[in-house]
């Protein structure tokens, strides 16, 4: 009759355990806030992520464009004035966007 009360007694306590992580994972659930929190965790660090892999890319793109116009420079004075003017209002215009995106 020992052997039968301790296997009992497993038993329970192994179903304590089982019923104990069925209704963490049931709390878990029901614990909307909590997951809408992690969601929008999840959405904001994806945006500063797409918005650091932009800042890069419009960085790359920038220094394509000005070795372009370096090379168009030697060849052409009168188009280095044109094309400075341009390049300046290209990166004005590019930080006023960066900007504006921060201040979101």
């Amino acid at each position: 009759m020992t052997d039968d009360a301790a296997r009992l007694r497993e038993e329970i306590a192994q179903t304590r355990e089982d019923l104990g992580r069925t209704v963490e994972a049931l709390a878990a659930k029901a614990d909307v806030k909590g997951r809408a929190s992690k969601a929008m965790h999840d959405a904001a660090a994806d945006a500063k992520a797409r918005a650091g892999q932009a800042a890069h890319d419009v960085g790359n793109l920038a220094a394509v464009e000005a070795g372009t116009a370096r090379q168009r420079v030697r060849s052409s004075p009168k188009l280095a004035v044109g094309l400075a003017g341009l390049l300046a209002g290209i990166l004005a215009l590019v930080a006023m966007r960066l900007l504006a995106r921060r201040r979101r």
